[in-house]
């Protein structure tokens, strides 16, 4: 099993505000859609109470893991798995027989998994990163670790590769508010890397 990290966040790692993604960019959301129900693989995502609530019922096509400490953890709710830490939920990714367990959010989560594993962190298990860079807009929830140190931390013998070859980046859309950018990064061999995803990076276009 394969675990991704998916995020979309402002220049100052800004997720959301009062629980809610204050950005629309339809091109992004048709992107982690598309990404995250790849045909022929199994995908899991990965999230914590607070998101599962404000997104409201498990996304169709998707094994949805939930960690919250105060949830029974077998709820009678069909594709839905509540676990009570993110050893848990990894373990029930494997359990389930995923391909690609995808770290959804929201920032708790993202700075768990962030975090080194000799701070109880599970940085070294991430094997790759979907991002999108969105324009600074007004957020009360933040990625508190500096993605980008752990991306690039030796330029010159990087533990991350860019997945998109012929382009550093992929411009999502280009709106009033400014620029909508995505990068994808990965620590595995560039055969491990499911093609179907290079099909749907090959399909994203320039929206003005």
């Amino acid at each position: 099993m394969q675990i991704w990290f998916i995020v979309a966040h402002s220049h100052l790692q800004g997720i959301s505000k009062n629980g809610i993604i204050p950005w629309k960019c339809k091109n992004d959301m048709k992107f982690v859609k598309n990404i995250t129900t790849a045909p022929g693989l199994k995908n899991g995502l990965l999230m914590g109470r607070k998101t599962f609530g404000s997104i409201g019922s498990a996304l169709p096509g998707r094994e949805t893991i939930v960690v919250s400490s105060g949830t029974p953890l077998n709820p009678s709710i069909a594709d839905i798995h509540f676990v009570n830490s993110i050893e848990n939920a990894i373990q029930k990714g494997e359990d389930l027989g995923l391909d690609v367990l995808w770290v959804f959010g929201g920032g708790m989560i993202y700075d768990q998994f962030l975090k080194p594993e000799e701070q109880g962190g599970f940085r070294n298990k991430i094997d790759g990163f979907f991002i999108t860079s969105v324009p600074e807009f007004e957020c009360d929830t933040f990625i508190h670790t500096n993605i980008c140190d752990i991306l690039l931390p030796v330029k010159a013998d990087p533990v991350y590769h860019s997945v998109i070859h012929d382009r550093p980046s992929i411009i999502l859309e280009t709106c009033t508010d400014g620029v909508y950018e995505l990068t994808a990064f990965s620590r595995l061999p560039i055969g491990d890397i499911h093609n179907q995803w290079f099909t749907i990076l090959d399909s994203l276009s320039v929206t003005k």
